[in-house]
């Protein structure tokens, strides 16, 4: 089941400086129509090392989280470390990022 309207934006950086540039790894960018449930994605290719990951269902397709006034998203998202940002400002780097392997390359998305 899709919603209607909405996209889903997924992205892998591996640098602070490309995260800045929102230049994502090679596979590691995709967007598309979202399905409620659950999302799989298996990233192929990337070396040991700290990766940030930020998922969203862009509602309103301006490819940002968005906040409410009390800093309470107002869309889906995931990052790889949970983070429960209040800003843009705070999604950085650092804040979404976590170490990678091999082991752990397969990513799943529960959308609540």
């Amino acid at each position: 089941m899709t919603e209607a309207g909405k996209i889903l934006v997924f992205a892998v950086m591996d640098s602070e400086n490309n995260f800045n540039k929102k230049r994502a790894v090679t596979g590691g960018y995709l967007e598309g129509t979202t399905v409620t449930g659950t999302a799989t994605r298996h990233i192929y290719g990337l070396k040991n090392g700290t990766y940030a990951m930020i998922a969203l269902i862009d509602g309103n397709k301006n490819y940002k989280l968005d906040f409410d006034t009390n800093g309470n998203p107002t869309e889906k998202y995931a990052t790889f470390n949970n983070f429960n940002p209040k800003s843009m400002a705070e999604i950085t780097f650092k804040n979404t990022s976590n170490y990678f392997t091999k082991d752990n390359a397969k990513l799943t998305i529960d959308w609540r």
